[in-house]
């Protein structure tokens, strides 16, 4: 009797990956990399929203009616 190890657990701080022992098609790593790729896809866009986000609240649009405030005439 024999033992092959199908793999390796890999963990990261938010991830537990299987790493295969053996090589397989092009067609099962792709099957295998799609959960990770989402993944950073979605971190990808939710760093984006952030920085939007931040921009629009920095940044006061400016009202359509609003008139500039008189300046103060020197008094001599």
């Amino acid at each position: 009797m024999t033992l092959q190890p199908m793999g390796f657990l890999v963990t990261n701080q938010n991830s537990v990956r299987l790493l295969p022992a053996q090589a397989y098609a092009p067609a099962d790593r792709i099957i295998e990399l799609v959960p990770q790729l989402m993944c950073e896809v979605k971190t990808m866009l939710k760093n984006k929203n952030e920085k939007e986000q931040a921009k629009r609240s920095n940044v006061i649009p400016p009202q359509p009616n609003s008139q500039p405030s008189p300046q103060p005439t020197p008094q001599a």
